[in-house]
């Protein structure tokens, strides 16, 4: 009997990624494949199993992904873009691990760049004077990994058109709007592959008109009356009708005489005095504001001369 031979399989598999694998460093928006032969060299059937992980970190760590079972020559696996979501390069490594019947393993990594969908964020809900224009203040964020980010902002809805300054295509513009009403608009970004988007609505609202009666007044009286000028003033954002005027009596005395009762500028006429609050409005269609002036009507203390003084001399009786 001649001698009997024990063979230890002390040797590893080995794994090489082959063509077309894309090249390490390379940068992917989607799910791509790898290709990879594992071969044994030790005399017995090489009898392996392969599995795959990824690695988000540069391949510190790496998470299982798939149990692939048994493997050999020119095989294929695809990467889901999903398993690899850290912003970075090189954050989407990927590992074939081949094992053989007596435990020995051998693996091929390669460090691969997944591309991220880019992040927009608008700001919240709000609402604006139609007279006024509003800064549409937004975010965006991306991993620069492909071309320079394109932004877009558009009307979803609305009863009118809003217009961007200086453009629609930049991150924060000032927008003015036709109309009032509510209105839907769109940020959206795309870095060459992926586009994103997020909506703001807005309410555009219209406003009250402004008016002052001018500054108080104190004037003297005499018979049988007495007139003074009141000039008003008022501003509207101009969307809704013309502006009409009212002037009227709120309190004093006597009632009083308006020249041009509808006019920015009357006169008023009083026939007594007293303490008088005069109110000034303008109605826009809608909303009707006003303000109000006080008048003082002096009646002054009249002011008499008896003339001078005389001498008489009174006649002698001799």
């Amino acid at each position: 009997r001649g001698p009997i031979r024990v063979i230890f399989d002390d040797v590893d598999p080995v794994v090489t990624f082959i063509p077309p694998t894309p090249a390490a460093g390379s940068i992917h928006s989607q799910n791509f494949q790898v290709h990879f032969d594992a071969t044994d060299n030790f005399s017995v059937a090489p009898d392996l199993t392969c599995k795959l992980s990824v690695s988000n970190n540069g391949g510190t760590a790496w998470d299982l992904k798939k149990t692939i079972g048994p493997c050999g020559t020119g095989e294929t696996e695809t990467i889901q873009s999903s398993w690899c979501k850290v912003a970075g390069p090189g954050n989407c490594g990927v590992r074939i691990e081949a094992t053989d019947a007596s435990g020995n393993i051998g693996f091929a990594q390669r460090l691969f760049t997944m591309n991220q969908p880019p992040e927009v964020q608008t700001m919240l809900d709000t609402s604006t004077p139609i007279a006024k224009s509003l800064t549409l203040n937004a975010t965006a964020d991306d991993d620069g990994f492909l071309n320079a980010l394109s932004l877009t902002w558009t009307k979803v809805s609305g009863p009118g058109t809003p217009t961007f300054s200086p453009g629609n295509n930049v991150l924060a513009p000032t927008v003015t709007f036709s109309n009032i009403g509510t209105y839907v608009l769109r940020l959206t970004a795309n870095d060459g592959f992926f586009t994103v988007s997020d909506d703001i609505t807005i309410t555009v609202f219209h406003e009250p008109p402004v008016v002052d009666a001018g500054p108080d007044q104190t004037i003297n009286f005499g018979l049988p009356s007495v007139s003074t000028t009141l000039s008003g003033s008022s501003t509207d954002d101009g969307f809704l009708s013309p502006l009409t005027f009212q002037w009227s009596r709120a309190s004093g005395p006597v009632s009083i005489t308006f020249g041009s009762p509808n006019s920015l500028t009357t006169t008023a006429t009083f026939s007594a005095s007293g303490e008088y609050t005069l109110k000034f409005e303008a109605f826009d269609g809608e909303f009707t504001s006003s303000d109000l002036v006080a008048v003082i009507v002096v009646n002054k203390v009249p002011v008499v001369d008896a003339g001078a003084d005389q001498k008489l001399v009174f006649p002698s009786l001799a």
